[in-house]
């Protein structure tokens, strides 16, 4: 995925060197920067509705002082590029470990409330955003 801007300038992308192994991987998240702002949301997924969750722990102090409008925001933006994250996030790993078949089922989810939810969208979405892309 070519990083994603968003209108305030934050870049929303992936790292491309995550975990030594499949089985190592972190559940499906994005990390967020603008300058000395940075965090990470974790994408979640409860069966029904995906979600993003801001991980407090790895948000930079600039980024903390932030007005919770402009995470929710942030959030929004990431579910409204949800499917081009998942298949970037598939493509990452297959990259990196062929030999695993990695697919979008074999992705791994946070579950919701572990960070506060900000935003949702229901799978379905996704499935039609996922199969339209093609």
């Amino acid at each position: 995925m070519a990083d994603i801007r968003t209108k305030d300038g934050y870049k929303i992308f992936n790292y491309s060197n995550e975990g030594n192994s499949v089985k190592a991987l972190e559940p499906l998240h994005v990390h967020i920067e603008n300058g000395a702002k940075k965090t990470k949301f974790w994408i979640t997924f409860d069966g029904e509705k995906f979600g993003v969750e801001r991980d407090k722990k790895q948000t930079s102090k600039e980024m903390s002082k932030c007005k919770s409008k402009e995470f929710v925001q942030l959030g929004k933006e990431v579910l409204q590029h949800l499917p081009e994250i998942v298949e970037d996030w598939v493509s990452i790993v297959r990259s990196r470990f062929p030999e695993a078949n990695y697919t979008m089922d074999d992705i791994k989810f946070t579950q919701p409330g572990a960070c506060g939810k900000v935003a949702l969208t229901d799978a379905l979405s996704l499935k039609k955003a996922l199969k339209n892309s093609k």
